[in-house]
C-alpha cells in the first residue's frame, strides 16, 4: 500500500536479502518467487514475481532501483519469461536492476553475511563517490560490485534504462566551480526579476519603499529617466514581498490602450468566458472595479500591482477619456490590505498629474 498510495511518482529503492526459488505452476512452467519466513517449497505465502511487477507498475514511480541478494537471482534475469514477468523494465524510463548472481549460482556469505550485500555498502561509502560531483549512482554501484565479486564463484547481473540514478551524496572532495556566462551588467536595460542575484546597492531603496507599503496601499516611485526605477522594483521590491508570500501580477505598462493593459494583468483569475465578460464590465463601468475584482480573487493572499513608466498614460495614451478612468481606477481602490499598487514614472512627467 506504501507504493500505492505514497511513492506515486517519487523514487523508490528495493532492496531484498534473502532466499529466491523457483516452483512449477500447473501448467508446469516454473514461476519465480522471493521467500518469506512462513512460504512453502511450491510458491504458498511466497512473493511471486507477477505480484512484485504488478504493485510496482501500479505505483506510478518516477524511477526504480532493485537489488536482489538471494540465491538464483539471476534466473529473474537471464531467463526469457523475466521481461513477460517484468513488463515494468520495459516501460520505466528510470530504472535500475541488480542482482547478486547468475541463474545458476548461489549467492554466498561469509562471517559477515552476504558478500554482494558487503559489496554495496562499501561502494555506497564516501572514498566511492564522484570526486566533482559527490554522488554515487546505481551503475557506478555495479561496476564497483561487479569488481568486488569477481573470482568469488557468483557474477551479479545488471539491467537498466533511462537517465542516471543518484543513490547517495556526499560533499564532493574537488567540486567543480561553473563559471557562469552570464553577463550581469545589463546597460541600458532594467533589470528584472531574474536578475535578482546581479542587483545590488539598492537594499535601502528597497526598504524604504516596504515601510510605505506597510502605510499606504498606493505608492508611486518618481525619479529621472535611467535612475533605475523599474529595476528597483522589479530586481529589488518584487522577489522579496514573492518570499514574503505576496502574488505580484504580471507588470503593466499602460501603453495605447491602458484599460487593456489592467484587465489583462487580472485575466489570469479569469478565465471562463462569463468571468472574461464580468471582468471587462467591471473594468469599463465600474469606477470601483478594483473593488470588486479583489474581492473574487483568493482571500488569503495579498496582491502587488506594478504599473510601469506611469507617464505613458499622458504620452501614449491618445483618448482623454480612458486616461482619466485609469487613473480613476487606481486611485479609488479602497479594500486596504489585499491588493498595493506600485508606479514608476519620469521626474519630467509629473506636470502632467496637474491634467487629471
Amino acid at each position: 500500500m506504501f507504493l500505492l498510495e505514497k511513492a506515486k511518482n517519487h523514487e523508490a529503492l528495493i532492496y531484498f536479502a534473502g532466499h529466491g526459488f523457483e516452483a512449477p505452476t500447473l501448467t508446469g512452467n516454473q514461476k519465480g518467487y522471493l521467500a518469506t519466513f512462513d512460504c512453502t517449497s511450491d510458491g504458498q505465502n511466497a512473493i511471486a514475481f507477477d505480484d512484485f511487477n504488478d504493485l510496482i507498475h501500479k505505483s506510478q514511480l518516477a524511477s526504480l532501483v532493485v537489488l536482489l541478494d538471494c540465491c538464483y537471482a539471476g534466473s529473474f534475469l537471464e531467463k526469457s519469461f523475466l521481461r513477460s514477468s517484468f513488463p515494468v523494465f520495459n516501460s520505466k524510463l528510470n530504472y535500475r536492476l541488480i542482482t547478486a548472481s547468475r541463474e545458476f549460482e548461489r549467492a554466498r556469505e561469509d562471517i559477515e553475511g552476504g558478500i554482494f550485500t558487503q559489496a554495496i555498502l562499501k561502494g555506497l561509502s564516501h572514498d566511492k563517490a564522484d570526486e566533482t560531483t559527490g554522488e554515487v549512482n546505481a551503475s557506478d554501484l555495479f561496476s564497483f560490485i561487479s569488481r568486488q565479486l569477481k573470482h568469488s564463484g557468483q557474477e551479479p547481473i545488471f539491467m537498466g534504462g533511462g537517465r542516471s540514478i543518484p543513490l547517495v551524496w556526499y560533499p564532493p572532495k574537488n567540486p567543480v566551480v561553473v563559471v557562469r556566462e552570464e553577463c550581469p551588467y545589463r546597460g541600458l536595460e532594467a533589470f528584472d526579476k531574474q536578475h535578482a542575484q546581479f542587483f545590488f546597492g539598492r537594499k535601502k531603496v528597497v526598504e524604504n519603499i516596504l515601510q510605505k507599503l506597510a502605510q499606504a496601499q498606493f505608492v508611486p516611485i518618481i525619479g529621472a529617466s535611467g535612475s533605475g526605477k523599474s529595476s528597483v522594483v522589479r530586481a529589488g521590491l518584487i522577489p522579496q514581498l514573492e518570499n514574503n508570500g505576496w502574488r505580484v501580477l504580471e507588470p503593466i505598462k499602460p501603453g495605447i490602450e491602458p484599460l487593456a493593459k489592467l484587465r489583462a494583468a487580472f485575466e489570469p483569475f479569469f478565465q471562463r468566458s462569463r468571468e472574461i465578460q464580468q471582468l471587462y464590465e467591471f473594468i469599463h463601468n465600474h469606477c470601483d472595479a478594483l473593488n470588486l475584482i479583489i474581492e473574487r480573487l483568493p482571500s488569503s493572499e495579498r496582491f502587488l500591482l506594478v504599473v510601469d513608466q506611469f507617464e505613458e498614460v499622458f504620452t501614449l495614451c491618445p483618448k482623454e477619456e480612458e486616461r482619466r478612468k485609469f487613473i480613476e481606477l487606481l486611485t479609488n481602490y479602497s479594500l486596504g490590505g489585499r491588493l498595493a499598487i506600485i508606479t514608476t514614472m519620469r521626474a519630467c512627467e509629473r506636470t502632467f498629474l496637474n491634467l487629471v
